[in-house]
């Protein structure tokens, strides 16, 4: 009786403890200083699987652009330690939405790598260029209202931001919620997606070319017509993941 109940305790005790790591990038995922409201978040978003992929290192300079409260600028403060920087940007709309989270979340310099930004599309106001702009579900943002030539501009502006704030071989991330092939950014205002194609051509329209893409967060139950909130696809959007970089001229025969 008593070797059973031993064996019974051991396996409990087994089945709560946390998961051995396989690399840093699941070392910062099951860092246990993580807010629980982020924990909770981790099944759907599947952060380890994107800081892999985008092969963030300790030394980096990163601007979380419209971070929100934080999320990804933690997982970031983590990887980019001791020497890294991570620039938790936000436009002051978004400052007032979180600015209790991010209270939270910088008290007592709990994330000694990361820095709070505020800025514009007109300006960023980072203090440097960085190795990578992150911007997690956040750039159809740029197309929630239908094209007007203030519209444009506003546009136009945010990818001038974008190239005068990477370091020369700086890369641009875009996480975002698809739409259905062809749309480009007609459904945008109301479902809060856009079309894939749409937004590599975008950045190809402004100067850049995609460096790579990866189908991750991809969801192929989605079926991409319906709000982002609604209950079918909510946390479990259909979603593509680009980096872009700035391009380059050609060099020379010669």
């Amino acid at each position: 009786m008593l070797r059973t109940f031993m064996i019974s305790s051991l396996l409990l005790l087994g089945a709560c403890s946390s998961p051995e790591p396989a690399d840093q990038y699941e070392a910062a995922v099951f860092n246990p200083q993580r807010p629980s409201q982020d924990t909770k978040q981790d099944a759907k978003r599947q952060p380890a699987a994107v800081l892999r992929y985008l092969a963030i290192k300790p030394g980096m300079t990163i601007a979380d652009i419209k971070g929100g409260d934080g999320y990804y600028a933690e997982l970031f403060n983590y990887l980019v330690a001791p020497e890294g920087k991570v620039y938790l940007h936000n436009f002051p709309s978004y400052i007032d939405k979180h600015s209790e989270a991010l209270d939270q979340r910088m008290d007592n310099h709990r994330l000694a790598n990361v820095q709070l930004v505020t800025g514009n599309t007109n300006d960023f106001n980072l203090p440097e260029p960085v190795d990578l702009i992150f911007l997690s579900q956040v750039f159809h943002d740029l197309y929630l209202q239908l094209d007007s030539l203030h519209d444009r501009a506003l546009r136009s502006n945010f990818f001038n931001q974008l190239k005068v704030n990477l370091k020369p071989d700086g890369k641009v991330v875009v996480i975002d919620h698809a739409a259905p092939a062809g749309s480009e950014h007609y459904l945008t205002g109301k479902l809060h997606r856009i079309d894939a194609k749409y937004v590599e051509q975008q950045f190809v329209d402004n100067g850049f070319e995609m460096v790579s893409s990866s189908n991750i967060l991809a969801n192929p139950d989605d079926p991409l017509k319906v709000d982002i909130w609604d209950s079918q696809v909510k946390g479990k959007t259909h979603r593509f993941i680009f980096v872009f970089q700035i391009k380059k001229d050609p060099i020379p025969e010669g």
